[in-house]
């Protein structure tokens, strides 16, 4: 992967411009991520029961632009450092992620995932939050809870990742502004 796929604009935009579809590159967050209950706008009106607001971080990404000739693939959860650079978010050890193409989640999981929601597109926002007790990870779109979406839930340092195979326009919101959620 070229480095200058990926451009970081200011105001936590990030924008994924590989020439070629197919061309996997990924983004990790080197942020903390925001606890749900310090975010600006307060607790979000539904979670599971069993995640606790006082450990559970969240982040939201939405798409700003999809290229869909072809379609651009967007993935969105979490990952340990180090992560490959030219890999989508689920696809390696310690990662967990959705995809915008079918909705499925990769769990440490390269060969085609799991049902989990429908397809997403551009003007959507995808938030992805972790309890960093219990290990439960979940995903919400537009604000609505989704699911937990580990099976066995385990501890790791996770970051925000992101990774498109074509061109993308993302923005990341770490609590600077209200979730949507």
């Amino acid at each position: 992967m070229d480095p200058n796929w990926i451009v970081i604009h200011p105001n936590d935009i990030v924008e994924f411009c590989a020439p070629l579809l197919n061309a996997d590159s990924c983004v990790l967050s080197e942020y903390p991520l925001v606890r749900l209950d310090s975010s600006p706008d307060g607790l979000p009106k539904k979670l599971s029961k069993a995640l606790d607001y006082k450990t559970t971080v969240y982040y939201e990404v939405t798409i700003l632009e999809l290229s869909f000739n072809p379609q651009t693939v967007v993935s969105v959860g979490l990952a340990t450092k180090p992560y490959p650079p030219f890999r989508m978010v689920g696809w390696n050890k310690y990662s967990i992620g959705i995809h915008s193409d079918d909705g499925r989640l990769f769990e440490n999981d390269k060969f085609g995932g799991r049902s989990f929601t429908g397809p997403f597109s551009k003007s959507q926002t995808i938030g992805c939050g972790y309890d960093e007790i219990s290990g439960r990870v979940f995903f919400t779109i537009d604000g609505a809870f989704i699911a937990e979406a580990t099976k066995k839930p385990s501890r790791h340092p996770y970051h925000a990742c992101i990774a498109a195979d074509g061109k993308a326009v993302l923005s990341f919101n770490f609590g600077k502004q209200p979730f949507m959620f």
